[in-house]
């Protein structure tokens, strides 16, 4: 958009608030942004919504799509529609210091630039020796140019709460309704940038602020939602809920969705996971019901019609946003996006087995949406058969354990298709199973190599193991018999801890030996990779680690028969450097022996099938 066509638009009035007589689906269908674009344009146009004003947000949909679909049962245009936009007034500062508004600069320059400074650095006796002898006066003038903000504005942006804390002491309740030429106030800014401190202490000058209006004529929750600040989300939820309009109520609920809200809280430590997912989830869950309980419309027209929520919940992985809608509203699972796809469909391609474990609660549907086909003429089997675009960001440690986990992914679509659906051909005249192999090709060489690097380091620790036991059974410590040969501390505990520990490190040094050499020798077709490969490492490693701990055994059994009857000191510290390396090696190898162990033998497609 060019200068000119956005100073145009700036200059337009406002959307908001809507005519009473549009309904809630007209009303999001504008001020949300347009169901077409991808999640992320939307969000960052909703972002532009508060930063330049609604009309300019206007103008970038129409831009995109040169037309707006109003309602869904309406073939007019946003031209065509009888609505006359509503204009509010903006309670503005005192602008006579600002530039544009002063013949002399200097004012601007030597009071409001130095005060600006001061707020952001939260530097109070600065900003009390600037403010002067009539610091209201001075707290109600904008000092910046370009957004007209005041020093609470300011303030309240960097987070200065202990500045904030003395400035509102100099201010009067109406001073904290003043707003930015954007029309935020500062609570407006305490809710974006998620500072509940400075919220609160707002709160308890002016109680009225939870309703005051922000940019766009959001309200404060809203901006909190955007910009995905979840405590305040939910403090501001507490007192606010009851003041929302269906219309607030609405974009709440979408927002929370739009920016992942609740399920980004799950990164927490374990308890406040649990906490604070569930407060999360509560909210959204409350903002539907209500949007839906006072319209008493479909479900499926209020989720479709603002945005692809629906689509964009598979599309992330939101399993809690969509196993409360699938289980409150099983006939959302035949809605299809604008390829034809369902949410099962979305989550296989995305790789989202949580979301894809719900087909299994559905009953018949359950068969009838496996023979969906998209505008390509994939079934769920050929989505099931591409391989992720981008790459998924996967915790395996590496390529051959992906390959196994697209492998099963694709068996446990397969198990649920119809025999006569499995060999069916998309519009690239492709069977799944062709694409399946063209599309992991990469990922089957990237793995072949990995295990075999794997296997081949794993296979030089085993040998030089092998060696050193073998060599030990037949250099017993102690003396021997003169007569007899045989070893004088035979009948001691510590010779048979000796024996028993040497013949198990020998017996599992050899069984990984051949373990990893069968890995070596394998074929590498994509079936191996399913299990025998990873079933290989694994007893590998499990052989490998059994027996570098009992060859440390042995080592500190052979120190105590030489010297314990000199010195106890000698075999206590040998015990206690010993534990060193197997510590390490635990720690070392663990993460990659969980997951195989992991993969392998509770694996998706094995619990699926168990359920």
């Amino acid at each position: 958009m060019s200068t000119t066509d956005a100073d145009a638009a700036a200059a337009s009035p406002p959307l908001w608030p809507p005519p009473s007589c549009v309904s809630l689906q007209k009303y999001l269908s504008i001020s949300l942004i347009s169901p077409d674009l991808p999640l992320r344009v939307r969000t960052e146009m909703a972002a532009s919504t508060l930063l330049v004003g609604p009309s300019v947000a206007i103008q970038q949909i129409e831009a995109h799509h040169h037309t707006i679909q109003i309602d869904a049962h309406s073939t007019q245009s946003p031209q065509n529609q009888n609505h006359d936009p509503i204009n509010y007034q903006l309670n503005l500062p005192d602008r006579s210091l600002l530039p544009s508004k002063s013949k002399n600069g200097d004012q601007y320059r030597n009071k409001c630039v130095p005060l600006k400074k001061a707020a952001l650095a939260g530097n109070l006796e600065e900003a009390k020796r600037l403010l002067g002898d009539d610091p209201r006066s001075m707290l109600r003038t904008a000092i910046t140019e370009l957004g007209e903000e005041t020093v609470l504005h300011v303030a309240t942006g960097a987070r200065q709460v202990a500045f904030v804390k003395e400035i509102l002491k100099l201010m009067e309740l109406d001073d904290l309704n003043l707003q930015d030429i954007k029309g935020n106030t500062a609570f407006c800014f305490a809710a974006a940038t998620g500072s509940i401190e400075i919220a609160k202490l707002m709160l308890d000058k002016n109680p009225d602020l939870l309703t005051l209006r922000c940019a766009g004529n959001m309200v404060p929750i809203y901006m909190a939602a955007l910009f995905g600040r979840m405590e305040m989300t939910k403090f501001l939820y507490d007192g606010t809920g009851s003041h929302l309009t269906q219309e607030d109520e609405a974009q709440l609920f979408f927002k929370c969705i739009d920016t992942d809200l609740y399920v980004r809280e799950i990164k927490f430590s374990h308890n406040r996971e649990l906490m604070m997912s569930n407060q999360a989830l509560e909210l959204v869950n409350n903002c539907l019901e209500r949007a839906i309980e006072t319209q008493k419309m479909d479900i499926g027209e209020l989720i479709r019609k603002p945005s692809n929520l629906l689509f964009d919940a598979a599309k992330s992985g939101n399993f809690e946003f969509l196993a409360k809608l699938v289980r409150s509203y099983p006939d959302l699972v035949h809605l299809l996006d604008e390829q034809e796809r369902s949410i099962f469909h979305i989550a296989i391609l995305h790789r989202h087995t949580d979301i894809f474990n719900l087909i299994y609660e559905i009953g018949f549907d359950k068969e009838l949406l496996a023979t969906y086909e998209d505008n390509e003429k994939n079934t769920m089997l050929h989505l099931a058969a591409k391989y992720p675009s981008p790459p998924p960001v996967s915790d395996l440690p590496g390529p051959a354990l992906e390959m196994q986990q697209e492998l099963l992914m694709f068996k446990e679509v397969e198990m649920m298709m119809k025999p006569s659906l499995r060999e069916t051909k998309n519009a690239d005249g492709r069977t799944p199973r062709e694409l399946f192999t063209i599309e992991h090709a990469k990922l089957l060489e990237s793995g072949e190599k990995w295990m075999k690097n794997t296997a081949t380091s794993c296979m030089v620790v085993a040998t030089l193991i092998a060696t050193v036991v073998f060599s030990a059974a037949f250099t017993v410590p102690g003396d021997n018999n003169d007569k007899t040969g045989i070893p004088l501390h035979l009948m001691e505990t510590a010779f048979h801890v000796f024996a028993i520990s040497d013949a198990i490190a020998l017996s599992f040094s050899s069984i990984s030996i051949l373990m990893f050499l069968s890995i070596l020798t394998s074929g590498y077709t994509e079936m191996d990779f399913q299990r025998s490969l990873p079933l290989k490492l694994m007893v590998g490693l499990w052989a490998l680690f059994i027996s570098v701990i009992a060859m440390m055994i042995t080592f500190s059994s052979t120190f105590f028969l030489v010297y314990h009857d000199r010195s106890n000191s000698i075999p206590i510290a040998t015990f206690m450097f010993v534990s060193v390396p197997i510590t390490l090696f635990v720690i070392l190898q663990y993460p990659l022996l969980r997951d195989i162990i992991y993969t392998t033998c509770r694996s998706r497609f094995l619990s699926t099938l168990a359920k």
